[in-house]
């Protein structure tokens, strides 16, 4: 459905909104974030092995190796940035409560981004 506005041009009121730029840059800080823990991980990880323990762990494994956390808990913290992510980037602009939900998934997808890290780091 088509409507003229006040200086005659014809636009389409089914169409959206464009995005408020706090939108835009909640979305680019949670691509951004998701960009940086593939780089974070490395650095972490090289962390963890450099330490004694770490070292021992790598080069004869098994017995060498302390305790480390279990295999779910580094899903869980992935899977969980992961629906973050996907919130920040695809919530609808058109809601009262937008950027809310936005900001509220952004700061969860960095803490659990966070204990992805820490959970690596402790691998050491």
């Amino acid at each position: 459905m088509n409507k003229v506005d006040h200086a005659g041009w014809m636009r389409d009121v089914n169409t959206p909104p464009p995005a408020s730029r706090t939108a835009v840059r909640l979305r680019l800080a949670s691509v951004f974030a998701a960009v940086l823990l593939i780089p974070g991980t490395v650095v972490a990880w090289l962390v963890s092995v450099s330490t004694e323990q770490g070292g021992r762990c790598l080069m004869y494994g098994g017995d060498a190796c302390g305790a480390s956390p279990s295999g779910w808990a580094f899903v869980a913290a992935l899977v969980a940035a992961f629906v973050a992510c996907c919130v920040t980037l695809f919530v609808p602009s058109r809601t009262a409560r937008a950027e809310r939900v936005r900001r509220a998934a952004l700061w969860t997808q960095l803490a659990m981004e966070a204990m992805f890290l820490v959970l690596v780091l402790s691998l050491g």
